[in-house]
């Protein structure tokens, strides 16, 4: 059987490849939302994405807090994944089909610090965190246009180093026969999958991935995984580096 892995961009983390991408393609579109109209090119993808980070360090989190969100699809949905992953976080996206229970399990066991969550999951979330003991802050914000900025959230910071072993991504299965189990991704296990998803399908600039609204991370608990979502979005022109 013919080996298709790739070599490249599985060997350094992503925050290296959204940089690198942004100066090649600058210009191309990255992300388009239909239900927005809005469309986000690489290098204003890649502005977002590190923006998002610097605004998780200034409110004081480091490197390796779960960042949760319980949000629809939407641009925001995905710049906070991307954006957790570029700072050295590791997002936790929550389902938002499941029941308080299932909601504060995955929260109580993923150790979050904060919760990103939309006006209509106020309610799941306010029944949920009835059942969590440590202190959780709470984001409001918008899928598509994000949370307000508030005091220093906006001024520029360092961020932490990042390296290519780092956990990147905390996702839970459905818990239909038995609890949510949580899966760690590291960064390598991400882009590895990147690779060897342009090596199958063969995908070369300027080739588009389409990714439908289901797909987006918000939503992945039954239909979609987000390891698998963020290998669709980082496969459009991530070449290795």
């Amino acid at each position: 059987m013919r080996d298709t892995r790739i070599s490249g961009p599985e060997r350094v983390p992503i925050r290296d490849v959204i940089d690198h991408v942004a100066e090649r393609s600058a210009g191309a579109p990255f992300l388009l939302s239909p239900e927005t109209q809005r469309s986000v090119t690489f290098r204003e993808f890649q502005r977002h994405v590190a923006r998002w980070a610097q605004y998780l360090v200034s409110l004081g989190f480091t490197k390796g807090d779960k960042v949760a969100c319980l949000l629809d699809n939407g641009l925001f949905s995905v710049e906070l994944l991307f954006g957790a992953m570029y700072g050295g976080f590791v997002p936790v996206p929550l389902n938002v089909v499941a029941g308080p229970a299932q909601v504060a399990h995955t929260l109580g066991h993923s150790d979050a610090r904060v919760v990103f969550v939309a006006d209509e999951y106020q309610q799941l979330l306010t029944n949920s965190i009835q059942q969590i003991e440590r202190p959780l802050q709470i984001i409001p914000a918008d899928p598509d246009a994000g949370p307000e900025w508030r005091g220093s959230a906006s001024k520029e910071v360092t961020l932490p180093h990042v390296h290519e072993d780092d956990d990147a991504l905390l996702i839970y299965t459905s818990g239909s026969t038995s609890q949510a189990k949580g899966v760690v991704f590291t960064q390598r296990n991400l882009l590895a999958g990147v690779a060897n998803t342009i090596a199958v399908y063969q995908f070369t600039p300027p080739r588009s991935v389409a990714v439908p609204p289901a797909a987006l991370p918000s939503q992945c608990s039954h239909r979609d995984a987000p390891a698998d979502v963020a290998k669709r979005w980082l496969c459009r022109h991530a070449a290795p580096v």
